[in-house]
């Protein structure tokens, strides 16, 4: 009978290795699930190409761009002309846009949102964003129109005819080769020029080389002249001299 007694040790030892080799495949150790990324607001770039000028409807790429509510729309400016992106009713205004520079902003209301280039006129470079209470923008969640035409964004071979606005500011006089606002103006063959006296005195555009002549604008009076061939057409106010206001035209 004392053959079969064990030691208290050697009890437990046996105790133990039983139990382990009776549970231990049962046990296992709850994983906690890794936490997901936080979410992210959605972002649409917009790339103002090169040729932007008097592409009219096309000039900001897609048009209208669709986007959900509380999405940031950011414009680059990758023509060599600065622009604008100036709301239609006030909204916002970039400011001038040289050269690779950026402007950005957030569309929290939905609703259709209309802009424009202050620079060269509605008729020459026009967008429009819609905002919707959709999960993505449209057509697809990323919209970054490629610097490298595409077969989708491919300029039609006859746009209608292009026209470009020039505003003669208030203060014009003694201004110079900056009279006439963007000095050259560079423009596509076919285009049509329009100037509208801002100012509250008398001015005239009159070609260098008696191409064309406006005659005597009176305050918010306009002058449009279509520009047919290539070449380089200066011009200046015959009231106060091309001293004081003067202008060119680049036709490409």
């Amino acid at each position: 009978m004392s053959s079969l007694k064990l030691a208290p040790r050697a009890f437990l030892a046996v105790f133990f290795t039983l139990f382990a080799a009776a549970c231990g495949n049962d046990i296992t150790v709850p994983r906690q699930a890794p936490p997901g990324a936080p979410g992210t607001a959605p972002t649409v770039t917009v790339v103002i190409p090169a040729g932007a000028i008097g592409m009219g409807m096309a000039a900001y790429g897609q048009n209208p761009l669709q986007v959900p509510a509380g999405t940031t729309v950011t414009w680059v400016n990758q023509d060599t002309h600065p622009h604008t992106v100036t709301s239609d009713q006030g909204v916002w205004d970039s400011g001038t846009l040289n050269p690779g520079q950026t402007f950005s902003r957030k569309f929290d209301a939905m609703g259709s949102f209309p802009y424009h280039c202050e620079i060269h006129g509605a008729a020459s470079m026009s967008g429009m964003i819609v905002v919707t209470t959709g999960a993505s923008p449209s057509p697809t969640p990323s919209v970054s129109p490629s610097p490298t035409p595409s077969p989708s964004v491919t300029p039609s071979p006859s746009p209608s005819p292009q026209m470009v606005n020039v505003m003669i500011e208030p203060g014009a006089t003694g201004k110079g080769s900056a009279a006439y606002g963007q000095n050259p103006l560079t423009v596509a063959a076919g285009t049509t020029v329009k100037w509208t006296n801002m100012d509250s005195m008398t001015h005239t555009v009159t070609s260098d080389t008696a191409l064309f002549d406006s005659g005597t604008m009176m305050t918010g009076q306009t002058f449009s002249h279509t520009f047919t061939a290539p070449g380089m057409f200066p011009y200046h106010c015959m009231i106060h001299g091309s001293t004081s206001m003067s202008g060119m035209v680049k036709v490409q």
